[in-house]
């Protein structure tokens, strides 16, 4: 072979191997986080060859002209023999087609974010997080040329279904593409107070028949008591308890101080292995320090993102639960 002809397919291996190398570089920078990221780096190299092509192949001298062919042949032949090349091909295109990444974006920078993703045909399940340092919460999945079903839970949201393709990946925001897990503000009768303070506890139980779960606990507290990731009280509320204190036929002193205990809430902490979701039956229940109840209620979580849910008073309540 003639040795410019010999030098331009050189030039196209080694073209054909950048492309490779750097294709590989934005999968992983775009699926695991770590390359970089940059079609420019593909661009400039795979030009830069072709102008190096072309000087070569005008040096008048065909010795030089084989002498730069046999030295680069040398320092890139363990990976520009065709085979080789074919093999890295293949094997990249298996890894595109079937391994990619699911991103979860959290609403500001510096959120941290913790989530779980499980094939819908599988059990696999694997948990993905981030601190909240900057880095996204990645996972890579295995997936189908035709893309693959997954189960998605991100804390303070519902699971949702989402199907996931190979190449692009699929990139969740949960503040748009995601449903917020409800939250209950259960607010205890003002009468209730005294005893919270006094060595009481608010327990609240997960079902309708027993067994039921104790999911969340707490006392020594005057207050309202909030389940869930909600952020604040909606100002409607506040004027719909102003009705509710108005119609109770409470003194203004003690009406007054009742508003402002329920606008402040204690949050519960939720039993990790539980999830509020819309149809589930919670019981809350305030007991004494001496185990008497004294206050309950019983609620089916609907869909809204905040369900306030007042006490009801308990009159001679035996003490058995």
């Amino acid at each position: 072979m003639a040795p410019g002809r010999e030098m331009d397919h050189l030039i196209w291996r080694i073209a054909a191997l950048v492309v490779i190398l750097a294709s590989a570089d934005l999968w992983l920078a775009y699926h695991v986080g770590v390359g970089t990221d940059n079609t420019a780096v593909l661009s400039v190299a795979v030009m830069a060859l072709m102008g190096a092509a072309k000087l070569v192949g005008k040096l008048p001298d065909p010795q030089q002209q084989k002498h730069v062919a046999d030295s680069l042949r040398a320092f890139f032949r363990p990976v520009l023999w065709t085979p080789v090349l074919m093999v890295l091909a293949i094997i990249g295109l298996v890894v595109v087609l079937t391994l990619t990444s699911v991103t979860v974006v959290p609403r500001t920078e510096g959120t941290p974010v913790h989530a779980c993703i499980t094939p819908v045909t599988g059990k696999e399940a694997t948990e993905f997080s981030t601190d909240g340092s900057g880095k996204l919460a990645r996972a890579l999945v295995a997936t189908s040329p035709f893309g693959r079903p997954f189960r998605l839970e991100v804390d303070g949201y519902l699971p949702a279904i989402i199907r996931v393709y190979p190449i692009i990946g699929t990139v969740v925001r949960p503040s748009n593409d995601l449903r917020r897990s409800p939250s209950i503000l259960f607010r205890p009768p003002w009468s209730v107070f005294s005893s919270l303070l006094n060595g009481g506890t608010i327990r609240i139980l997960e079902g309708s028949s027993a067994p039921r779960k104790l999911i969340a606990e707490a006392g020594d507290y005057r207050g309202s008591f909030l389940l869930g990731d909600a952020k604040g009280i909606p100002t409607s509320l506040r004027s719909q308890w102003q009705l509710e204190l108005a119609a109770a036929n409470l003194r203004p002193k003690d009406a007054a101080a009742t508003l402002l205990d329920w606008s402040q809430f204690k949050r519960l902490t939720l039993d990790p292995n539980v999830m509020l979701v819309p149809g589930a039956t919670l019981e809350a229940e305030i007991r004494t320090r001496a185990d008497k109840p004294v206050a309950r209620v019983v609620v089916t979580v609907g869909n809204e993102e905040l369900v306030d849910v007042p006490l009801l008073e308990v009159e001679d309540e035996p003490n058995d639960p």
